[in-house]
């Protein structure tokens, strides 16, 4: 009996967390909605797709300068029930009408390890892979205007 009482205890603290963070996640989003939409500055949406097991999901992004070599990529991503949030800082290069961003981020492991991730965004769209241990798959998402 104890058992369960504790099981239970530990879901609902980790049910708590995940609402807790996509809320704080969902206040960031509706306050990015006014920020200056430039380049890869700004809202995103789309999904996630693995090639190696073809899970896929919803997927948002924020991204947002922090200095004027490096950019925060704030991703939310949904899979069945599940979603979480993570920050990548990456740098930047723009060419033309093109800014493209690689660099390397440890989720910890419970979601994998290491990832690679490098990808490009030209107008309205955003193209980005990431690489890992155990996984690997593409990023699609398209700009976010109100």
């Amino acid at each position: 009996m104890m058992r369960r009482i504790r099981f239970g205890m530990v879901l609902l603290a980790v049910a708590q967390l995940l609402v807790g963070c996509s809320s704080v996640y969902n206040q960031k989003w509706k306050r990015a909605a006014v920020q200056t939409e430039k380049g890869v500055v700004g809202r995103w949406e789309g999904s996630w797709l693995s090639a190696v097991n073809q899970h896929t999901g919803k997927l948002k992004c924020i991204v947002s300068e922090t200095s004027t070599e490096e950019y925060d990529f704030h991703y939310w991503a949904r899979w069945s029930v599940f979603s979480w949030t993570y920050h990548l800082k990456l740098p930047i290069e723009e060419i033309d009408t093109v800014t493209t961003f690689s660099g390397t981020k440890n989720l910890g492991k419970l979601a994998g390890g290491a990832f690679e991730f490098d990808g490009k965004v030209e107008g309205d769209e955003f193209e980005a892979r990431y690489n890992s241990k155990f996984d690997r798959g593409q990023f699609e998402m398209s700009r976010v205007r109100d």
